[in-house]
């Protein structure tokens, strides 16, 4: 019951923080609007809080992003499962997302990478569900530095042939990158994503049977990726 009731206390420790990010981006992001339209109101203009660019109307509507990279799992958190997973892996990432406006948008991305470990038979693979606030700076330039946060799920998974065995937990993203638009509707970038994770579950399946108990073990990961950015 105490370590439940500690988990619960660090979600809600984990998800204020997330808040408070997420709301100083819409801050942010209504800021220049606001202001704009103060101005325009003074001089009797009734143009957009936002002046038209490419650049700026790029960002806005529905997007695609495809990212491959590497992905870091640090010595101090391997003690998250009893196997040594190697510290550097390749990654793959997707993402979704939709900007309200040329500066902030909503993202859901979907990533994974794989390891390997200090047992030739026995592969490791990280994979994570996470729901982004991201915030663009230079809206009417091409290049376009940001950051972003928000909540995830995640999950190691080891397999050997005989057992499936998941260590899963949620956590944290945070991190930032820029991105380079070769026009209004593609950009290529490069991104770093940090991530703090409890982990609070290990699943056992051998096919026939599947098993479950509680864990409290601390983690992280870290992925970096070369990006390609489709935008609609």
């Amino acid at each position: 019951m105490k370590s439940a009731s500690i988990r619960c206390k660090r979600f809600h420790h984990q998800f204020a923080v997330c808040l408070v990010f997420a709301c100083a981006l819409m801050v942010l992001a209504i800021g220049p609007s606001s202001a704009a339209a103060g101005n325009n109101t003074s001089t009797g203009d009734a143009a957009p809080a936002f002046s038209t660019s490419p650049w700026a109307d790029a960002t806005r509507g529905l997007y695609l992003g495809v990212g491959l990279g590497g992905s870091s799992v640090p010595t101090v958190d391997r003690g998250a499962t009893a196997l040594d997973i190697r510290n550097d892996g390749g990654a793959l990432a997707l993402s979704l997302g939709y900007g309200f406006n040329p500066v902030f948008a909503l993202e859901l991305r979907i990533s994974g990478a794989g390891h390997d470990t200090s047992v030739r038979t026995i592969d490791a693979g990280f994979a994570a569900i996470e729901a982004l606030a991201v915030y663009r700076w230079r809206p009417h330039h091409p290049f376009r530095p940001y950051v972003r946060a928000g909540l995830g799920g995640y999950g190691i998974t080891l397999d050997d042939g005989i057992a499936h065995t998941t260590v899963s937990g949620g956590g944290i993203p945070f991190g930032g990158g820029v991105e380079y638009f070769l026009g209004q509707h593609v950009s290529l970038g490069f991104d770093i994503t940090h991530r703090v994770i409890d982990y609070d579950k290990i699943t056992v399946d051998t096919g026939s049977t599947t098993g479950a108990f509680a864990v409290d073990r601390n983690g992280s990961q870290t992925s970096s990726t070369f990006t390609i950015g489709v935008y609609f």
